[in-house]
Parts: C-alpha cells; structure tokens; sequence
C-alpha cells in the first residue's frame, strides 16, 4: 500500500508508518474511517484532524502479530528520568514485540498510547512520575483499562482482575529487576479482553 492511501466505500487506509497531517491532506472528503497499521503512530495534528471531522480511526486487526507470538507492546515515557533504553535491552530475550511511542509532550503521548490500545492490536505501557494523572486521563478513554502495579504481583492482579490493557508505571525507587519484572507478568496472557462480570461498566 502507498502513501497514497487506498479508499473503498467510506474506508481510507494507510499502510504508512507514520500518519501525519501532511499525509491525510486532501485525501478525507468522503470518508468517514480511517483504518491504519496496527504499529503506526499517528501524530498529534493529524488525530485532531480526524476529531474535527468526525472521522473514525481504526487499526488492521486481521494482520496482527502476523503469526509473531510475542505480545505487542506500546511504550511511553513522560516527565521521567527513568532510561527506557536500559528496560528495551532487559526486554530484548522476553517474547515481547516492543514499540516505541514518539515522544512529544506528556498529553500527546498519553494520547497516541491510548488510542493504540483501544485499537485492540497491542498492550501499553506508560512510564511517568505522573502516574496518578495517567491513570485518571487514560481511564476516561472509552475501552482503556489502566492500572498501576508496584510488583510483578500487582500486575498479574490487575490482569487477572480488570484484564488491563495499560500498564502505567512510577519508575521512582524501583530497580531495573522490578521493572522488568512488572513488565513481563503484565504482558502475559494476550490477546485479553474485559471480564465479563465488567463490560459495558469499564
């Protein structure tokens, strides 16, 4: 698929890594769905792009993990000191399908993660010092269900309990071990959906 862009019946896709305003320019009159890769960032400008005209922003679903067994996983890093690059190295033998959101500023990125997540093709996790303010942003999104996990304990917990999928994490006093730890209980069991005793409540 070409930057271009394919249109059918309303649906406009996009096989571009990254979406930007500049690749939806002139290209929207008619449609009302936007549908893009399951790893594609899609920046700030071009999100209000399609809010402000209504149009829906979907992600492949029938390609994802293209028979890759690891469990994807968004990563974001906000108004922290904490090295991510130390955790991706941790991370690198683990069966996680690891991406990186771009950094922009604290609210753009909780933005592009969530909207990853709710496109139901991967996990998230979100690294702050803000954690409570993630969590209560995150948790407004329809479909988001955010918790926090101090251990590997508590993430299993909030898998089990709320079927979490983003993880947001206050990096302040924890080892690389613990982090690592959290990580990896937390992104076991995917595909995961909300528990049904939740649905239609989250």
């Amino acid at each position: 698929m070409s930057n271009d862009g394919q249109q059918t019946a309303g649906e406009l896709f996009f096989d571009d890594a990254v979406v930007s305003a500049a690749t939806l320019a002139r290209r929207l009159d008619g449609v009302q769905r936007v549908i893009v890769r399951p790893n594609a960032v899609i920046t700030p400008a071009a999100r209000d792009i399609l809010r402000e005209r209504k149009i829906e922003l979907a992600y492949q679903t029938n390609a994802t993990n293209n028979g890759d067994s690891r469990t994807p996983l968004a990563i974001a890093v906000a108004n922290t000191r904490f090295n991510m690059g130390e955790l991706m190295r941790a991370l690198r033998n683990e069966p996680i399908a690891i991406r990186s959101v771009v950094p922009w500023g604290f609210a753009e990125m909780l933005e592009q993660i969530t909207g990853d997540v709710v496109g139901g093709t991967t996990l998230g996790l979100f690294v702050s010092d803000d954690a409570a303010a993630a969590l209560c942003l995150a948790n407004r999104v329809s479909g988001v269900r955010a918790a926090s996990a101090a251990n590997a304990v508590e993430a299993a917990d909030v898998v089990r309990s709320i079927g979490a999928n983003l993880l947001v994490v206050r990096p302040g006093g924890r080892s690389l071990f613990e982090m690592k730890s959290v990580v990896t209980r937390f992104c076991r069991g995917w595909p995961r959906e909300c528990p049904e005793v939740w649905k239609g409540k989250m």
